[in-house]
């Protein structure tokens, strides 16, 4: 199957689901080798693939093991430029219980080699310029019913 990921001219529209796994006070986030952002773990939405199958496909590609059950939790229209590229992103953040045999210290991204996972204190999120930016706060303060829907320009 084909991410969505459509380029029209100068303009992108892609599709991502994430999952939140927060364990004792500190949120799994995802770093590309030598970037100074980071972002949850998840990726690209395939055609034809709804959002929770994706998030949980993910996980397993990601980090070699099942998570679940998923929650819904945010869903963001995010409209950003990237080097000249204007890009609108559809993603679907679903909240998870870790699983308990996560390591505490970094460990390598199974799927994508040039990036790793690490456990970042949510009070940190500022710091470690989790992307994007609206989870810094939103994490804080997590929906405890229902969906969020949120709009992102920047």
């Amino acid at each position: 199957m084909t991410d969505v990921d459509i380029h029209l001219g100068q303009h992108r529209f892609l599709s991502r689901a994430a999952v939140i796994l927060i364990r004792g006070g500190k949120l799994l986030i995802c770093r590309e080798n030598g970037a100074s952002w980071c972002y949850l773990p998840g990726g690209r939405i395939k055609a034809g693939e709804d959002s929770l199958s994706a998030a949980k496909r993910e996980i397993q590609e990601e980090m070699g093991q099942a998570v679940g059950p998923l929650k819904l939790s945010y869903l963001l229209e995010n409209f950003f430029e990237n080097e000249g590229q204007f890009t609108h992103e559809i993603g679907f953040y679903y909240l998870a219980e870790s699983p308990p045999d996560l390591p505490e210290q970094p460990f390598d991204n199974q799927f994508d080699l040039t990036s790793a996972f690490e456990w970042v204190s949510l009070e940190r999120l500022e710091e470690a310029q989790l992307m994007p930016p609206f989870l810094r706060s939103a994490l804080l303060n997590l929906p405890s019913e229902g969906v969020r829907h949120l709009v992102s320009r920047r």
